[in-house]
């Protein structure tokens, strides 16, 4: 998925910048299943070692850092993405069971696996006749 920088990089006035790097919004798309949230972000160019997702306070945070892209020795011609920070926060209801959160990186794509809490899953009541 092509990036326009101009549309990604967002001013957090409430965060201050130690790193004279873009910082990135990234992208996020939600679905629920009957059992789960599931949160898929695109974090591209962040290594497993520079991504830290916390919980705290039902606050999920997620925070990277893109590396730069590895050019073999070449002389880069043209570049449409520049390292940078992501961050994106979510509070998070009490009807998710927060000890049992996922996460996988694959691809530079973050997924996210909140299980919903015994309370909030949807239940078939079965019906009976008589």
């Amino acid at each position: 998925m092509a990036m326009n920088t101009e549309q990604a990089v967002a001013t957090r006035e409430d965060v201050e910048a130690t790193r004279q790097l873009p910082q990135y919004v990234p992208d996020v798309d939600i679905y629920e299943t009957d059992e789960n949230l599931v949160l898929i972000a695109d974090l591209p160019g962040v290594p497993e070692d520079s991504l830290d997702v916390r919980l705290e306070k039902n606050l999920l945070t997620i925070d990277g850092r893109a590396k730069a892209f590895d050019t073999g020795g070449r002389r880069l011609a043209h570049a449409e993405f520049e390292p940078g920070d992501y961050h994106r926060s979510f509070t998070l209801s009490q009807e998710i069971d927060q000890e049992n959160i996922e996460a996988t990186l694959r691809n530079g794509v973050l997924t996210l696996r909140l299980p919903k809490s015994a309370a909030a899953r949807v239940r078939r009541i079965p019906v009976s006749t008589e």
